[in-house]
């Protein structure tokens, strides 16, 4: 028996495409740079393992998603998204969107500080700026408090992970506090640097760039 609505509906057939279970999760985590299969196991927490390996086949099979190997000793295989795939960008930012809107994620426990960095910081890939990352292949380490994470602009795309495969070219450190501040709006990345609650090394360039595709071009750097 065939699956599917079997209705000449782009919305019916998108749903055929990604509306089944751990599918949006698979490519959200693409987005984020996860991209080794042993990786989004460890990731997306309770799949069963070849429950990811149908849902990879079949964003290859739509063409969402590429399939690498390297020649390498073990072997390595990456999952990359496509051209199609990273177009989903602006779908997944408006579920995002909705969620907070409608407060979905409300669950009645106060939020610690640290939590919702590490949100504000993963839906980078979905609320970035795609134009202003068109061309770039760069990457900038943030570093808040003790932790980090490694940006990365690549073909219009943008990834966010603990690490990256270029060296950043370059470094903005702060607290975590100062981050969720800059990252929630409240004050700028250029503030905070005027103010010594943020220290940058490396290229201007690359930091002016990432600060306007990922922190908003109303807060861009005057330096």
């Amino acid at each position: 028996m065939a699956r599917g609505y079997g209705q000449e509906c782009p919305i019916a057939r998108t749903l055929e495409m990604l509306g089944e279970k751990w599918t949006l999760l698979v490519v959200r985590e693409l987005f984020q740079g996860t991209n080794r299969f042993k990786d989004l196991v460890e990731r997306l927490h309770g799949i069963p393992r070849n429950l990811l390996a149908q849902r990879l086949a079949q964003l290859e099979t739509e063409g969402l998603v590429v399939r690498r190997s390297y020649r390498e000793v073990p072997p390595r295989v990456e999952y990359h998204l496509t051209e199609k795939g990273w177009s989903l960008q602006p779908v997944l930012r408006s579920l995002a969107d909705w969620g907070r809107r409608w407060n979905v994620c409300a669950s009645g426990g106060e939020r610690h500080e640290h939590d919702l960095l590490s949100e504000r910081m993963l839906s980078l890939p979905f609320e970035y700026d795609i134009a202003s990352a068109q061309g770039a292949r760069e990457t900038v380490q943030v570093h808040a408090g003790a932790r980090a994470w490694f940006i990365t602009l690549e073909h219009g795309g943008c990834l966010v992970g603990r690490s990256a495969e270029d060296e950043p070219s370059a470094v903005l450190s702060g607290s975590e506090a100062v981050w969720l501040d800059v990252l929630s709006g409240h004050q700028t990345l250029d503030q905070a640097e005027a103010a010594g609650k943020i220290v940058i090394a490396g290229d201007r360039t690359t930091v002016e760039r990432f600060h306007h595709a990922c922190l908003g071009p109303q807060a861009l750097l005057t330096a």
